[in-house]
């Protein structure tokens, strides 16, 4: 019978070469964080004021957030939107809303955060008593 350490250090050796090899072969990966300066310090999770005149809010159920950083991302492409005075997500409740001149069409925000894994759906449109 084989001496039990040259058997394991035989498995050991093994094992390594199995995860090299396996390394050696995979894909690269095909998700990559985004860049630390494109993305808000904090991403607020409500809005701050009330909509004026000729303002309204506007409330989404944003599905495919699977953790606090999807906030950033969901954030950033709502601020981008012409017409958005403000903007918040929450990825506790999957919420993203928007403070917005009226004359903005819901469907722009809808098409701003449908993308990558996100789905939004527009679930009140008015102020913030909804």
């Amino acid at each position: 019978m084989k001496h039990p350490t040259k058997i394991a250090a035989a498995l050991v050796i093994l094992a390594g070469a199995s995860l090299a090899w396996v390394a050696y072969r995979s894909e690269d990966p095909t998700y990559s964080a985004p860049p630390r300066s494109s993305m808000p310090e904090r991403v607020p999770r409500a809005l701050a004021e009330a909509p004026a005149s000729g303002e309204l809010v506007r409330t989404f159920a944003v599905e495919g957030m699977c953790c606090a950083g999807c906030t950033g991302k969901l954030y950033q492409r709502l601020v981008e939107v012409d017409g958005v005075l403000e903007a918040a997500v929450d990825f506790e409740t999957g919420r993203a809303q928007a403070r917005v001149a009226a004359q903005v069409d819901p469907e722009e925000l809808l098409s701003a955060m449908r993308f990558e894994k996100y789905e939004a759906q527009l679930v009140a449109d008015g102020d913030l008593a909804q």
